[in-house]
């Protein structure tokens, strides 16, 4: 199954669901919603970090640096308890796995290609999907670090905890936000690469937002009633004590120069 479709998002409240829906709604292709296990199940236990293709060794994260070959010499004196297949066994197998719980069952749907939209993801999941689907058509989804975070975290009700208390939350959130602003960075390619980065904000523009969907190779749609979907933001001041903004100023140095990368010149302060 060729051809798939990935959005990978900036971090929740970038976008993603919108565009998905936009994208599904030509009746080419259905995106479908964010995977979190399902997608990456096998990550962290490939065994043989040596055997994966170049493009990936960089950035494979590992739990076990034996290999069957130490086994065989060492035998009962080797420690094995997170033994694993070899790495581009993995790489397979796991391409076969979403084929068919993704791929098959969109065309079961009636659909002639398929694809997926993610907001938790790594640099690692990314050369990943570029290595296992070489024709795929990948959209690196940002939105302006000011807006997102009051979508995120909104003043006056609305929020809902993702872990122990708020302040964790907006560690968590801000920390994810830089990862992958820095992979969205380091993966922008030229003129015919299959990953682009679109801003949320451009899509407001029919003409722009057009051609991403012509960019993936998907029937015309009708540009001037999505763009009138998009979702706005308030721009309000967040509801943070100090205690809260401890965590994102010591990364305000680096939202600032990333969001400008990214072609953004405001940031939230």
């Amino acid at each position: 199954m060729s051809n798939p479709i990935f959005i990978l998002s900036q971090s929740p409240r970038s976008g993603s669901t919108w565009l998905q829906r936009v994208l599904t709604s030509t009746g080419d292709v259905l995106i479908w919603g964010e995977g979190g296990p399902y997608l990456f199940p096998l990550q962290t236990l490939w065994s043989d970090v040596a055997s994966l293709p170049p493009a990936l060794n960089a950035s494979a994260h590992t739990r076990n640096k034996y290999t069957l070959d130490v086994f065989r010499k060492h035998k009962a004196d080797m420690w094995q308890a997170v033994l694993h297949p070899e790495a581009l066994m993995a790489l397979t197998c796991h391409k076969e796995y979403i084929e068919k719980l993704y791929g098959a069952s969109a065309i079961s749907e009636g659909f002639d290609r398929w694809g997926f939209k993610e907001t938790n993801w790594e640099g690692f999941q990314l050369d990943t999907l570029l290595y296992q689907w070489p024709d795929a058509k990948i959209i690196l989804l940002t939105r302006r670090f000011g807006d997102s975070f009051r979508s995120q975290f909104p003043q006056g009700g609305g929020y809902i905890p993702q872990h122990d208390n708020r302040r964790e939350d907006i560690k968590l959130w801000v920390d994810r936000w830089v990862v992958q602003a820095q992979q969205t960075v380091d993966h922008r390619y030229s003129h015919g690469s299959p990953v682009i980065h679109v801003r949320y904000e451009d899509l407001k523009d029919a003409k722009q937002l057009a051609e991403v969907v012509e960019w993936c190779g998907l029937s015309a749609s009708d540009p001037e009633q999505h763009s009138t979907q998009i979702s706005t933001t308030v721009h309000r001041d967040p509801d943070l004590t100090p205690m809260d903004l401890q965590h994102f100023q010591e990364q305000h140095e680096r939202i600032k120069t990333l969001s400008e990368q990214l072609g953004y010149k405001e940031t939230l302060t």
